[in-house]
């Protein structure tokens, strides 16, 4: 199922949970935020780092060819042992090459610092979904949750010397009874 991105003023009205809202619509480092902001240190776990074919919503938005491989790096951050984010990012080969040395250095580091510590990298949209049961990207986030409710997702597109990178976070349920922000 195709997820239905929308612009934050059309989000902003259905996201009722203020401690979320203020995360999803965060347009800063979410890490440094949260760390900061919330008073909680955050850990990522690291589920995967592998070549794949994107899902062909993320192929469309980064402009490449369904059958293109693509670095795809798939995490969570928690904080005191709870998951609050799952985080799928998605890398195309032409970015990839530019930046594998710092990419493959990451470890359990998060991308954000990569990205918000480089001067030429920046953030060209921001957009947001309710993540349904019948999606991929759910299946992917149920993993360390058994009971699932309403789950809201952001999708950025962003530059780094001009080459696209997108990373999609999922903020899981919860995340406001950990986070008193």
């Amino acid at each position: 199922m195709k997820l239905h991105w929308q612009n934050k003023w059309l989000t902003r009205i259905r996201v009722r949970n203020t401690t979320l809202a203020r995360l999803l619509f965060h347009t800063g480092s979410l890490t440094r935020y949260i760390e900061t902001e919330c008073k909680s240190a955050l850990e990522v776990e690291l589920k995967s780092e592998s070549w794949q074919q994107p899902m062909p919503e993320e192929a469309d938005k980064l402009n490449v060819n369904l059958n293109e491989q693509a670095f795809v790096r798939e995490s969570w951050l928690k904080s005191n042992n709870q998951y609050l984010i799952y985080a799928r990012s998605i890398v195309p080969r032409q970015t990839y090459d530019q930046f594998s040395t710092q990419l493959n250095g990451l470890g359990t580091r998060p991308l954000g610092e990569l990205l918000f510590a480089d001067d030429s990298s920046y953030r060209a949209e921001m957009r947001y979904a309710r993540v349904p049961r019948d999606c991929l990207l759910f299946d992917a986030t149920v993993e360390h949750n058994v009971n699932m409710e309403t789950l809201w997702a952001r999708q950025s597109l962003f530059y780094i010397k001009d080459k696209p990178l997108l990373i999609l976070e999922v903020f899981l349920p919860g995340i406001d009874q950990v986070l008193k922000c």
